[in-house]
């Protein structure tokens, strides 16, 4: 019996050591597509993180610079001019007593015409930037009173109080007002004095007294004067006038035209722009002629969505690209993975779940990197310097942990992926097309790569090792002594 044991002992080839390797190093390819999707929801969080500091640098940013606002002018918003007249009604009450009732008679141009030169440049406050400007506009016109007469002749218990009549010009903020500006009416000049003087309609503005009473036979009133104010980001303007006939130009050679009209014509380029606009009357929802109390909070809600005008556009601002870059953060972190992830299919390399990880980080830094750069260096540089330190610590990294033959490959890929969106960032207008063509592009780049990898006998499984062949062998050994 010890005969047979010893012999049997002695057939049995010694148990070979598993080969099976590490589940974490080289799991089944399904299994490690899953847990890389997985890393890639992961790493939302950090992208997440990085676009709320970028929102909060944002409003940082709003707020130090409020204080050039405060002290040159905020945007301004300009309605004007109209023709004011008071009146008075009388009327009888139960009794027969007589009382009065006073109202204002609101008269718009019927010809209005601004032609305005916007002087730009860009205020600093610390690493903060704000455009300003400073408007000098001329305003030409003239009031047709025939609607207004004919309105007055309807209500014969109205009288007009012609010799009080000023005309109104609503300005947005008044801290921005240059000189002391004076209207022509009919050759006749008047001072403008502060204050609207028709608060329900303009809160904030300036007025000018004049006296018609001598002229009210005649129905054309034709008017012109020059408004010269600073103002912060934008400028914008009411079609008041039947006809309304605006043009501006300036040196800044990035306009954003803004409101309810675009421009008729412009021509922008590298020296400044020039607009103009042809505005009818029909194309905005007040009258011409209306008395102030019919009309007190519906003509503001009116005039607020006819407004038009040009915002000075700072086209490199570092806050807007960082936000756009970041956009694009998952799509080219996966797209790293997926690289990383064809290399270990073809069998060049095998990279740890954890490495993944890393890398993945390492590229969502470069978008913390690029925001804090910008706002002390000019977005490019900020750009090219985030740029090299993220592949340089990417790569460093690959062949410190013994994945020579996959730096070269993966250095190029990170080329190509920051230098597309860098290009995406400059060419605004044309991001679309160009991401269509570059994502089109990588996935046949990608099914090129992998035609040959037999993806059957990846995903089926790994071969049996030696251990189970030798313990389907054992029986027959036995079976012979």
């Amino acid at each position: 019996m010890s005969e047979r044991l010893i012999k049997r002992s002695a057939l049995t080839p010694n148990p070979i050591p598993s080969s099976k390797p590490n589940f974490w190093q080289d799991p089944q390819p399904f299994v490690k597509l899953l847990f890389i999707g997985l890393i890639g929801l992961i790493l939302l969080i950090p992208l997440f993180m990085v676009e709320d500091a970028v929102n909060q640098r944002q409003t940082f940013r709003d707020t130090a610079t409020q204080s050039i606002t405060a002290g040159w002018g905020d945007r301004q918003i300009i309605t004007g001019p109209l023709l004011v007249v008071p009146i008075v009604t009388k009327y009888l009450d139960e009794k027969g007593k007589p009382y009065e009732t006073s109202d204002n008679l609101v008269i718009l141009p019927s010809k209005l015409e601004v032609t305005g030169q916007l002087q730009s440049e860009i205020r600093h406050k610390g690493i903060f930037d704000r455009a300003v400007y400073l408007s000098d506009s001329l305003f030409a016109g003239s009031f047709d009173l025939s609607e207004a007469i004919a309105l007055l002749g309807s209500r014969k218990e109205s009288v007009a109080l012609w010799n009080q009549a000023f005309l109104s010009v609503g300005i947005n903020d008044l801290k921005g007002m240059q000189g002391q500006p004076k209207i022509n009416l009919r050759a006749v000049e008047s001072e403008f004095l502060p204050s609207s003087a028709i608060l329900k309609l303009l809160p904030s503005g300036i007025h000018a007294p004049v006296n018609l009473s001598e002229w009210t036979k005649d129905k054309i009133y034709p008017f012109s004067f020059n408004l010269k104010m600073r103002g912060s980001d934008e400028i914008q303007f009411a079609p008041l006038g039947k006809q309304n006939l605006f043009t501006l130009q300036s040196k800044w050679a990035d306009p954003s035209f803004v409101g309810s009209f675009l421009p008729e014509t412009k021509k922008i380029s590298a020296e400044g722009f020039q607009a103009r606009w042809d505005i009818s009357y029909l194309a905005r929802n007040y009258p011409q002629t209306w008395l102030e109390d019919d009309l007190p909070t519906w003509f503001n809600e009116a005039r607020q969505t006819s407004l038009f005008g040009v915002a000075l556009f700072l086209s490199m601002d570092s806050y807007r690209n960082s936000e756009r870059a970041v956009e694009y953060g998952i799509l080219f972190i996966l797209f790293v993975f997926l690289t990383y992830f064809i290399f270990d299919m073809l069998g060049k390399t095998k990279t740890h779940l954890v490495k993944y990880l890393l890398v993945g980080l390492a590229m969502c830094v470069f978008y913390l990197l690029l925001l804090s750069l910008s706002e002390v260096v000019s977005f490019n540089w900020a750009y090219m310097i985030a740029t090299g330190a993220t592949i340089a610590l990417i790569l460093v990294y690959s062949h410190q942990s013994g994945q020579n033959a996959f730096t070269g490959t993966l250095g190029g890929v990170l080329l190509l992926i920051y230098a597309f969106l860098f290009v995406i960032l400059q060419q605004q207008e044309y991001a679309l097309l160009l991401g269509s063509i570059a994502t089109f592009l990588a996935l046949a780049t990608l099914m090129m790569a992998t035609k040959n990898i037999d993806w059957d006998s990846r995903f089926r499984g790994q071969p049996k090792t030696a251990e189970l062949i030798e313990t389907e062998q054992e029986p027959e050994l036995g079976a012979g002594i």
